[in-house]
């Protein structure tokens, strides 16, 4: 599956989970609002600094030799660092969803900042799970190395 398909589909997900939160939470008002997108977007951007260091860290490590190598040679490392920038992507999306919902204005009793809301926690429900899944395949790496 391409990248823009996967993104496109983990989309679709955090809008199905937005429309289910919105359905099941009461609106809040944009004070809340600005609060809850505060530590969203805080975590969001936590979360992407690992995946960061991890892909800089697979990186820099000379892959001429040792296991870095190996899983060079296997093509396991281009699958485990395209994982993790599928997180980042998720990530980041996350963190710009929760920053429109700081700004977002209330139009004709719409709230776009609490959908934008509700959508960033999607985005981070889905990455957190990425994250989990690319985390423990390269917890496993780091211990040999």
């Amino acid at each position: 599956m391409s990248p823009r398909t996967l993104f496109a589909t983990k989309s679709l997900f955090a809008l199905g989970m937005a429309i289910a939160g919105a359905r099941v939470l009461h609106d809040l008002d944009h004070n809340a609002v600005i609060s809850a997108a505060g530590a969203l977007s805080t975590i969001s951007g936590v979360l992407f600094g690992f995946v960061l260091a991890s892909v800089t860290m697979l990186s820099s490590f000379d892959s001429s030799k040792g296991i870095i190598g190996a899983l060079k040679s296997n093509g396991v490392l281009k699958g485990i660092i395209e994982g993790l920038f599928e997180t980042g992507t998720t990530l980041i999306a996350a963190c710009l969803s929760a920053m429109i919902s700081m700004f977002a204005p209330v139009v004709s009793n719409l709230a776009l900042d609490y959908y934008a809301l509700l959508f960033a926690g999607g985005y981070l429900v889905i990455s957190m799970i990425t994250f989990f899944f690319n985390w423990k395949s390269l917890s496993k790496i780091i211990s040999y190395i």
